[in-house]
Formats: C-alpha cells, structure tokens, sequence
C-alpha cells in the first residue's frame, strides 16, 4: 500500500513545512508537527497551500511534490548529442501528474513518461517563482 506524502507552504509566514497528519472532522485540518517552544502547529485550509507527492523521485532521490520546479533534461547526456532542457512545474491535471513548461501553460507532459529524460527539482513555486523565469 502506498500512503501519500504531503507538505504545506504557510501563506502569511512563507514558510514550507511538512505534514504529519491531517483531519477531516468537523473541517479540514493538517497538523505540522510543534514549533521550537512546543506549540502545536496546527491550520486550516485557508492558511497553507496543501501539496501532495507525486511518489516520484528526481535524479537526485528528491521526492516530487505538486508545485515544485523541475529541470526536464532530453538527449544523451554522456555525448552531449541533441541535449535540451526545459523548466516546468508539477501540477495534477484529472487524475495524473504533469510537468507543465514554464511560459507555455498550454504545453504539458505526463511527468512519469519522461523515460528517456531527467528531472532535477529546483525549488517550488511558492518559494521560488523566480525559477520560472529561466528558461533551462
């Protein structure tokens, strides 16, 4: 059985923190764990951006999470010959993963058939948006 992985981004602090559990009664709440002086941390909905792993690792063994930025290399990479890459991020779209390309919002890819490609996260979206002004 694979248990999901999430994490959440904290909207007014900018700060990104994993998640350790999450409750659904009466409303939804994600616990974080306890800040340096024992407090529970402890939000709601409206104040973290909820992110789930996709269950993918990069060439690194970083786990992929919704809303990271990734570096998508193609080609053969040991000659140099017909090496490109591109940057995109990590979004769910129906009920699949996509790496959607910077700048180009209309172009995506099904992030786990890049099978002749490597991916490198770079940052998220949240904490790094000016990743996704370079263009590879």
């Amino acid at each position: 059985m694979n248990i999901s992985k999430f994490r959440a981004w904290h909207i007014e602090s900018k700060v990104m923190m994993d998640v350790i559990g999450l409750t659904f009664h009466p409303f939804l709440e994600i616990y974080c764990g306890e800040n340096k002086h024992g407090e529970e941390l402890l939000f709601t909905a409206d104040e973290v951006t909820l992110m789930q792993s996709t269950g993918l690792t990069d060439k690194n063994g970083t786990l992929v999470f919704e809303g990271d930025i990734v570096r998508i290399t193609f080609g053969d990479q040991r000659t140099k010959h017909d090496v490109f890459t591109h940057i995109a991020t990590v979004e769910r779209l129906n009920l699949d993963w996509v790496a959607v390309r910077a700048n180009t919002p209309h172009h995506h890819s099904r992030l786990n058939a890049y099978h002749n490609a490597s991916f490198e996260v770079l940052g998220s979206v949240h904490a790094n948006k000016e990743l996704l002004n370079d263009n590879g």
